[in-house]
């Protein structure tokens, strides 16, 4: 049994209704999915060193593939999954440019996070290393 359901069952948290479920590491978005994702990430820094470039992508609504995209009268706001697939576009675009075509130099080791962020849209942070 994990730490911490041992650590709650002695401290009497788990409550007494319902069923208790623990997510494995590999439900996407579970803490534990999370911690593993860190660990990964520090284990890259660790054997080739802190990144060499920090990128930042934004989507825009108002890129012009968004525009053309939604239907008459409609805002972006109101079709996210066009601002999703346009941005996933863009994004394997400046990864292609960046891992395959070497825009930024011989490519090392990677990582990236992508977030939905709330009224902002979609950003993801991308670590290169390419001593």
């Amino acid at each position: 049994m994990y730490k911490e359901v041992q650590e709650a069952r002695r401290l009497n948290r788990l409550g007494q209704t319902g069923r208790h479920i623990i997510l494995p590491s590999t439900y996407k978005g579970s803490p534990r999915n999370m911690i593993q994702l860190y660990g990964d990430a520090m284990a890259i820094v660790r054997d080739l060193s802190r990144p060499h470039f920090f990128l930042t992508m934004t989507c825009n609504t108002q890129w012009e593939e968004i525009q053309s995209a939604l239907p008459p009268g409609r805002q972006a706001h109101h079709c996210p999954w066009i601002s999703v697939r346009v941005f996933a576009q863009k994004f394997k675009c400046l990864c292609d440019d960046v891992l395959k075509n070497g825009v930024l130099g011989k490519v090392i080791g990677y990582t990236w996070v992508i977030e939905l962020i709330p009224k902002t849209g979609v950003t993801t942070r991308t670590h290169v290393d390419n001593t």
